[in-house]
C-alpha cells in the first residue's frame, strides 16, 4: 500500500510547514514556495501546461534522491503554439549591495549549454522581497540576453507579474533584457 504521507506535499498543512521553514531561513522551503507561486500565478494552466518539474535533491521527507540531474525547475508548454521552454525560479528576500544575485557565472554557462543541447528557450523568473509565496516584485530574464546572474537592480528591465501573468511564450521572448 502506498505511503499516504507522501501526498502531504500538496496539503495546506505542508504549505504552512514550508512557510515556517522559509521564515527560519530554509532555502529549500523558500524555493518550493516561490516555484508554486510561479506555476500558479505567472504561468496559468489555461495558457501553459507543466511538462516537467525537477524534484529537489532532498524531496522525499529529507531523503536524498540520487538521480536528480542538472535541470531548470520547469518545462512548460505554450498551449497555443505547442512550444516548449525552460523556467528556472529563484527567490531572493533582499538585494546584495544593490545587485540581484541569482546565478553564478559557472551555473549560467551550464544553463546555456543545456538550453543549446535541448534547443529550447530558457528564462529565469526571480522573485524579490515580500514572501516567496507573495513576492514584492518579480523579474524575467531571457538567458539569451543575460551576460551575468547578478545585475544591479537599477539596470533591470522589470516585468512585474504582480496582478498579472504571461499568456504566451511570445510575451516572454519580447521582454527586454537589461537596460543599457
Amino acid at each position: 500500500m502506498p505511503d499516504e504521507s507522501l501526498d502531504l506535499r500538496h496539503s495546506e498543512e505542508y504549505r504552512q510547514l514550508k512557510i515556517k521553514h522559509a521564515h527560519e531561513g530554509s532555502t529549500w522551503a523558500a524555493g518550493d514556495l516561490f516555484e508554486q507561486y510561479v506555476a500558479d500565478n505567472i504561468f496559468p494552466d489555461e495558457h501553459f501546461s507543466i511538462v516537467d518539474y525537477t524534484p529537489r535533491r532532498e524531496d522525499i521527507r529529507g531523503r536524498k534522491i540520487e538521480t536528480v540531474t542538472f535541470s531548470p525547475d520547469f518545462i512548460f508548454r505554450d498551449r497555443a503554439t505547442d512550444e516548449y521552454f525552460f523556467i528556472e525560479c529563484k527567490y531572493r528576500n533582499r538585494l546584495d549591495k544593490g545587485r540581484l544575485n541569482f546565478c553564478t557565472k559557472d551555473k549560467l554557462e551550464k544553463y546555456r549549454a543545456l538550453k543549446n543541447r535541448r534547443n529550447m528557450k530558457l528564462f529565469f523568473i526571480v522573485g524579490l522581497g515580500g514572501e516567496p509565496y507573495d513576492p514584492d516584485d518579480a523579474f524575467c530574464f531571457d538567458i539569451d540576453r543575460l551576460e551575468w546572474g547578478n545585475p544591479y537592480i537599477s539596470n533591470c528591465a522589470r516585468h512585474s507579474t504582480l496582478g498579472g501573468y504571461f499568456e504566451s511564450l511570445e510575451q516572454l521572448i519580447n521582454i527586454r533584457g537589461l537596460d543599457e
